[in-house]
């Protein structure tokens, strides 16, 4: 899943506990959200970036807009509107783009939960998915 998470550490606070390093980890992600992402000046939200034909993601997605139909029409209400501005060379003004405060995780905890289902099918029957397969030949 590390492919598909860039600079995401909104999922590993349980790995940085209070102190030093949360700080490191709250500063990173805000820095990286600023100044690694132009997706923010378009009005995407993080996970509308998400690489869809990945497996996880595009089951992520299809959970989403069973569970969420009017969110998923805004994901992709948004996405309509980013690629209407990149092909007529133009962004957002200023004051539309989209804060870190505002941005939400929306796929975090559903690609966790596939996750889990992916490593419990792994252990309970021992058969890899076929992507992993390929890489081991």
């Amino acid at each position: 899943m590390g492919f598909v998470r860039v600079y995401n550490f909104r999922g590993a606070k349980g790995l940085f506990g209070p102190g030093p390093l949360e700080q490191l980890r709250k500063f990173w992600e805000r820095f990286a959200y600023t100044y690694f992402w132009s997706g923010r000046q378009y009005g995407l939200h993080f996970h509308d970036a998400y690489w869809e034909p990945a497996p996880e993601v595009s089951e992520a997605i299809r959970r989403y807009r069973l569970a969420d139909p009017y969110g998923y029409d805004l994901r992709q209400q948004r996405i309509m509107r980013a690629s209407f501005l990149v092909m007529n060379h133009e962004r957002l003004p200023k004051d539309e783009w989209t804060t870190y405060d505002a941005d939400s995780h929306y796929l975090g905890s559903i690609l966790d939960d596939i996750e889990k289902e992916k490593l419990e099918r792994v252990r309970t029957t021992g058969i890899k998915p076929g992507y992993q397969l390929k890489l081991q030949l």
